[in-house]
């Protein structure tokens, strides 16, 4: 389900979907397409308009699918337009959360393959969020990392020889749904 008009888009995604999120001179501009399979699991849901994109977690998309199954993708524009009900604003670290979020519960074959992942803050964002986001790792960024792990379980960070180091354990970021 899309919804498209007036430089605003809006979908449900879905498990298998194809979603990149990038940084731009004017703002985040999406790239989306709907490759699941029908009945695939909601994974989240985004609304971008203008240079502005916001992710929505699989819960709370559950709810609006659940609650407006005919108009769920204008309603993501609604909330877009006039903020979350939380009034909590989605910057960067929201878009970062997302994109951990979406990478464990698309299930991709590296999640289940390797469980955990440990290792330099660069090389996970280089494979895992960079891809994803289409964000660039500047120094500005690793502090943006380093408030993750207050909000999201299973991501721990820590510092060793002036370099960060990160470790994601997947079934902890997939089991909290949000």
């Amino acid at each position: 389900m899309i919804v498209s008009n007036s430089g605003t888009l809006a979908a449900v995604v879905r498990q298998g979907d194809y979603l990149v999120f990038k940084s731009e001179k004017w703002g985040v501009a999406v790239e989306y397409s709907p490759d699941a399979e029908p009945g695939a699991p909601v994974v989240g849901g985004f609304a971008a308009q203008n240079g502005r994109a916001t992710y929505f977690s699989a819960e709370e998309t559950s709810k609006l699918l659940q609650n407006h199954p005919l108009t769920v993708e204008d309603e993501l524009v609604l909330a877009l337009e006039i903020g979350s009900k939380r009034q909590r604003p989605k910057s960067t670290v929201d878009i970062i959360m997302g994109a951990i979020r979406i990478y464990a519960d698309s299930g991709y074959e590296t999640t289940m393959q390797a469980p955990v992942w440990d290792g330099r803050l660069t090389k996970f964002h280089k494979e895992v969020v960079g891809p994803l986001t289409g964000l660039t790792y500047t120094r500005f960024l690793a502090k943006t990392y380093k408030r993750i792990p207050a909000m999201m379980p299973g991501v721990e960070m820590f510092s060793l020889n002036c370099q960060h180091w990160i470790r994601v354990e997947w079934p902890k970021v997939e089991s909290r749904g949000n």
